[in-house]
């Protein structure tokens, strides 16, 4: 769901209203929090590929500097629930055009990113940073992927616009039964 203007953080309903005193470090660490937020709403249904390209962007860069301020535990949790609400609508959505193994592994390595951005320095020390390298290459996989879901849905829109417009092309007659019998047909040996 995407919007024509650019996101504003201080008119953003979903940024905690506590955070606008704070430093803007931790302004921008709420408002990447509250777009990790939007990101999974927006998935639950048949914007699920954007809307997790949007939040795997966003994430990445979020990886590729995880010295700036991490999320409160507030933060976390919501970002928890908004995970755990999205999961299985996510799934139903992507199941459709996606394989699950793959799904399933670009969905761990968002959630892997997710937790390595809210742990403190010392909680990093402790692992190999091979690790976040693996789980940002995922990510970057699962993301890759989901846009190559999108562009094969465009192509299959613009193919089904062409036919509909050699379709109306046609004569009255010959046009009714395309859109009724032979569409049926077609549509069954493509799926």
């Amino acid at each position: 769901m995407a919007t024509s203007e650019p996101h504003n953080p201080e008119n953003d309903p979903l940024i905690d209203a506590g955070a606008a005193a704070s430093s803007p470090e931790e302004l921008e660490t709420e408002a990447q929090v509250a777009l990790v937020c939007r990101c999974y709403d927006e998935a639950r249904g048949d914007e699920a590929p954007a809307a997790l390209i949007r939040m795997l962007d966003c994430l990445l860069v979020i990886g590729s500097k995880f010295d700036g301020p991490r999320p409160s535990y507030d933060q976390s949790d919501r970002m928890m629930a908004a995970s755990n609400k999205a999961r299985n609508p996510i799934r139903e959505a992507l199941e459709k055009v996606y394989p699950y193994d793959k799904m399933q592994l670009g969905m761990d390595a968002l959630t892997g990113l997710k937790f390595h951005w809210t742990e403190t320095p010392e909680e990093r020390a402790a692992r190999t940073p091979h690790i976040i390298a693996d789980l940002a290459d995922l990510a970057a996989i699962f993301r890759n992927d989901l846009r190559n879901v999108l562009l094969r849905r465009a192509i299959k829109d613009r193919a089904d616009q062409r036919r509909d417009d050699s379709i109306a092309g046609l004569h009255p007659v010959f046009r009714e039964i395309m859109e009724t019998e032979i569409l049926d047909i077609v549509d069954v040996k493509v799926a």
